[in-house]
This record gives structure tokens, C-alpha cells and sequence, in this order.
């Protein structure tokens, strides 16, 4: 964000338009030297910010969310720690809990590691 003093300074020195190839003023441009949000969005916290916007509805962030997990190319850039916050959010219901379980057990190198990792007393039982 400019400052007010700065602002002659900040209006001779136009931003780079990468569309264009040229450094020039458009509406984006000057949006982003004073801290607005831009219509066009460019970068990460640009476009981050613009889906947040769009998904304030809880209907339209359900669906997105639904779409967004669809597939591994999109969970492989979650972090482990995200991946399990939005596994235990999910499984506050019991019914989606007791699915994820059974299908978690049909691992069984998953289960034995779990299994030794929350009982290690586990093999004295055995």
C-alpha cells in the first residue's frame, strides 16, 4: 500500500503489465498498490482470496470442496497436518466415521501399525 505522501512518486512508476508486455496503469494494476482487490486475480493470495469470496455460501464451499478433493493432484499439495484436520472434521459423523474405520482396516499393514502404535501391549495380547 502507498502511502499518501508517496503517491506522486508511485503514479510515475506505472506496475508491468504482463499482458501486454508494457508498464502501464490498468484498474488491477492500481488495486494492487493500494491494497484492494482486483478483479482479475494473479497471484496465489490474489486467486486464494477470490475463492474465498466465492465460497462464503456454505452450499457453494460444499460443493467446491467436494470437486477439489476428487482427486490425488490436488491432495498431494495439502499438508499432513490439513489432510488429517479435514480427516477428523469429517468424521465427526459416526456413520462416515464407522466407513473410513472399516475401510482403514481392510489395510492390514495400516491396522497392525495403529494397532502397535496404540496398544503396545498389543502383542502380549496376541
Amino acid at each position: 500500500m502507498v502511502a499518501p505522501d508517496e503517491r506522486g512518486a508511485a503514479i510515475g512508476d506505472a506496475p508491468f503489465n504482463p499482458r501486454t508486455g508494457a508498464r502501464q496503469w490498468t484498474p488491477d494494476g492500481a488495486k494492487r498498490v493500494v491494497g484492494q482487490r482486483v478483479e482479475r486475480p494473479v497471484t496465489v493470495d490474489e486467486k486464494v482470496q477470490a475463492v474465498a469470496d466465492l465460497t462464503l455460501d456454505d452450499e457453494v464451499a460444499a460443493q467446491v470442496a467436494s470437486d477439489l478433493f476428487k482427486g490425488p493432484e490436488v491432495t498431494e499439495h495439502v499438508t499432513p497436518a490439513d489432510r488429517m484436520r479435514v480427516v477428523t472434521e469429517l468424521t465427526r459423523d459416526d456413520t462416515v466415521a464407522q466407513q473410513v474405520t472399516t475401510d482403514l482396516l481392510r489395510r492390514p499393514t495400516v491396522a497392525r501399525r495403529v494397532m502397535r502404535d496404540d496398544c503396545p501391549d498389543y502383542r502380549l495380547m496376541a
